[in-house]
C-alpha cells in the first residue's frame, strides 16, 4: 500500500510539473514583442541586429545565373556513403585473448 501511495504522489507531481510548464509556455510573458518601425532599440544587441538586418535588405539575387552556361555545365559529383560494420561495444575494454604486459 505504501508503494502505491508513493507512486501516486510521484505521478501527481509529474502532472503538476507538466501543467505548470504548459501554462508557462502558453502565457504571454512579454517576450514575444516584435520591433515595429519607429520604435527605438532597447539594447545595444538589438541595435546591432537592426544594423545587420538593414545591410541585408540591400542584397539582391539575380535568377539569370541558373541559365548561365557555366552553371548548367556543372556536374553532380556526390559519392554514396556506404554503411560499415559497427565497432566494439566498448572500444576501451581490453581485447579478448591479448595478454596485457605491465609497463
Amino acid at each position: 500500500m505504501k508503494f502505491i501511495k508513493k507512486n501516486l504522489s510521484f505521478i501527481a507531481l509529474i502532472i503538476v510539473i507538466i501543467g505548470a510548464t504548459a501554462y508557462y509556455m502558453t502565457k504571454d510573458g512579454g517576450n514575444t514583442a516584435v520591433i515595429t518601425e519607429g520604435e527605438a532599440p532597447s539594447s545595444s544587441t538589438e541595435e546591432t541586429f537592426l544594423g545587420f538586418a538593414s545591410e541585408l535588405e540591400s542584397v539582391s539575387f539575380e535568377p539569370e545565373i541558373f541559365s548561365d552556361p557555366r552553371f548548367t555545365a556543372l556536374k553532380d559529383i556526390r559519392t554514396s556513403v556506404v554503411d560499415e560494420d559497427k565497432g566494439r561495444r566498448d572500444p576501451f575494454a581490453p581485447l579478448v585473448g591479448v595478454a596485457v604486459t605491465p609497463e
